[in-house]
């Protein structure tokens, strides 16, 4: 989703990101949580974003705040640890949105996930995309499957195959571009670098 974004990030007219979510996303939180379901009350509540590029383009600038000026940083340029994409949408052109939720497995509540904080009613749904066997998820949920084999989204879903980036370049190449961040003891991690593979894919969809 973050490549997405960055990526395209001149195209993009609308977003929209959780903001203080009492949810620990990292795999030492999930851990903790022993496989407890999150609770919609864990999210954060949903924010829109501000536009940073209507009205000029930071890649033109050497310091984005150069750009700013004397107004303060937009949300998403700074570091503030308060937002966070894991459950997300984006829009591009006005014309495409992608809804976007880290494990929908997780939640105890998947249908009120995507009605109370992605604002997203299943029957809208044109396509669905998964990466890493979360169609598993919509099949053990009968309501949704429903929803989605009567629209065709299901029948139009892409199982993405992102471990064949993986393959095709220790193929190839002879290595894998993961990610290899000081904490990794052992790299290159299996989670893709950016920039790197995410590029490749968001670029190929």
């Amino acid at each position: 989703f973050e490549a997405l974004k960055c990526s395209w990030s001149n195209d993009i007219t609308y977003t929209v990101m959780q903001k203080n979510s009492k949810l620990d996303i990292s795999i030492a939180g999930l851990k903790k949580r022993k496989g407890a379901p999150v609770r919609i009350d864990e999210l954060g509540k949903m924010e829109r974003m501000p536009q940073i590029w209507q009205g000029g383009d930071l890649c033109d600038l050497e310091d984005e705040h150069e750009f700013y000026a004397d107004v303060p940083t937009p949300l998403h340029c700074s570091k503030s640890n308060t937002y966070s994409d894991n459950v997300a949408v984006v829009e591009f052109g006005r014309k495409i949105r992608f809804y976007y939720l880290f494990r929908p497995q997780i939640y105890e509540d998947l249908p009120g996930v995507l009605k109370e904080k992605l604002d997203l009613d299943p029957k809208d749904v044109d396509v669905l995309l998964f990466n890493d066997g979360q169609d598993e998820t919509i099949k053990e949920n009968s309501n949704l499957l429903d929803i989605f084999s009567a629209s065709g989204a299901w029948q139009r879903r892409l199982l993405w195959p992102y471990w064949s980036f993986k393959e095709t370049q220790l193929r190839d190449i002879g290595r894998w571009f993961g990610a290899d961040n000081p904490w990794i003891t052992s790299k290159p991690d299996g989670h893709a670098c950016m920039p790197g593979p995410p590029d490749d894919e968001v670029n190929l969809l």
